[in-house]
């Protein structure tokens, strides 16, 4: 196989969020807290877990991106994933682990894999800081009244799904300058992806708006540059869109489980999704 390293990232879909209650004060101590599982069956599927500390590290090598790993032979697996956030943290850390390695991974046989979290989230800081460190907002700015003044004053929602698209294929270039495979995804249908594309990265405005302004803030410049469309980006970026038509049915989550009122995936929607990404990414690879 060409590829050796395996890193992934993205939100809470990839992260094995919702196996149990999670604390995400930072004045627990993760490695002492005692392991609330969201269900009984789990404490049996995890029988010597007892700590929060212990349930992360066995609950991410039951997500589906340690199970693709795994079954495809890759030596190192990295689920850099994180929970509530948007590009800007998740690739930061991504860029951070990159810096931290490039004297350790061979990134000529590295492939990073990313589930494209919502656009409108964004790094925003709560102040006054904590003695940990900075403290930000864990939330959708479009999902949250987060921040009220800032969303009031400042927000723009089409600003941000342009920025980051934008970002995305930035970030490709960067990627790429290391010898790193780039594959970024979302969870619809070939198929529909061009089509429903507005509706995936939807702008407030018209899009000819975020054209024809966004790089022209006045008429105090040399050169008019149009901002390209979002369908020109992602084609750039090279967003793949693997999913199966019966998807959505057939994967098993927290709520279609009867567990709780939680959408995400459910140790048997993680096995799930492996079994259904894993063939896809064969035929996308062409390498094994």
């Amino acid at each position: 196989m060409k590829y050796e390293t395996l890193i992934w990232s993205g939100c809470s879909h990839s992260y094995p969020t919702g196996f149990y209650h999670e604390q995400y004060s930072k004045d627990i101590d993760l490695n002492t807290e005692p392991v609330k599982w969201i269900t009984p069956s789990y404490a049996d599927e995890f029988p010597n877990i007892h700590t929060v500390k212990d349930a992360q590290e066995a609950t991410i090598q039951k997500a589906h991106p340690h199970l693709i790993g795994k079954t495809l032979g890759f030596k190192n697996i990295h689920n850099l994933s994180l929970p509530g956030t948007g590009i800007e943290a998740q690739l930061r850390k991504v860029s951070s682990f990159i810096i931290e390695n490039e004297d350790k991974i061979d990134f000529a046989k590295c492939l990073f894999i990313y589930q494209i979290p919502a656009l409108s989230r964004i790094d925003l800081l709560k102040n006054p800081q904590t003695n940990n460190g900075f403290n930000f907002y864990n939330s959708s700015m479009r999902e949250e009244k987060l921040g009220h003044e800032f969303i009031i004053n400042h927000y723009d929602f089409d600003y941000y799904v342009a920025k980051y698209l934008m970002y995305l294929y930035e970030y490709k270039g960067f990627l790429e300058s290391k010898g790193i495979t780039f594959l970024p995804f979302e969870n619809i249908e070939e198929q529909e992806f061009e089509s429903k594309i507005s509706n995936i990265y939807p702008y407030e405005k018209d899009e000819s708006i975020i054209i024809n302004t966004l790089n022209n803030r006045s008429n105090w410049t040399t050169e008019f540059v149009k901002f390209p469309k979002r369908s020109e980006l992602a084609k750039k970026i090279g967003i793949w869109a693997w999913r199966e038509p019966e998807f959505s049915k057939e994967i098993s989550t927290f709520k279609s489980e009867g567990i709780c009122n939680d959408s995400h995936y459910s140790l048997k929607g993680h096995a799930i999704f492996a079994e259904k990404f894993i063939p896809k990414l064969k035929i996308k690879l062409n390498i094994w």
